[in-house]
């Protein structure tokens, strides 16, 4: 079974946690188009057939750092609860789902 390196991923969630952090102010609509366009570089490059699993880990975790950042915007306002943010990713701010875009060949012998 096929597995991405783990400090690959750890990687990838460290520089989407920092990315977060430095553009929370931004518009919710600019940070949703940046975020899938990350999460659809990342499907591109590590969506190979067989490790589905890491590629839904990140997604899911993805939406636990954005949601985490988005929480941090103001001082004095409400924080969001996670199922309106959920209701938010399922209308307007939908993100995209993980997808295999490689397919593997196994070489015969």
């Amino acid at each position: 079974m096929l597995k991405t390196a783990s400090n690959k991923q750890r990687r990838t969630l460290r520089a989407i946690t920092l990315w977060c952090r430095e553009n929370r102010h931004q518009p919710l609509d600019r940070q949703h188009r940046q975020l899938c366009r990350k999460l659809r570089g990342h499907y591109a490059y590590y969506g190979i057939t067989g490790i589905s699993r890491p590629i839904i880990s990140v997604r899911h975790k993805v939406l636990h750092i954005w949601y985490k950042w988005l929480n941090r915007r103001s001082r004095g306002g409400h924080p969001m609860t996670w199922e309106q943010f959920i209701t938010l990713l399922n209308g307007p701010l939908y993100v995209p789902q993980a997808s295999i875009v490689h397919s593997r060949r196994v070489a015969k012998v």
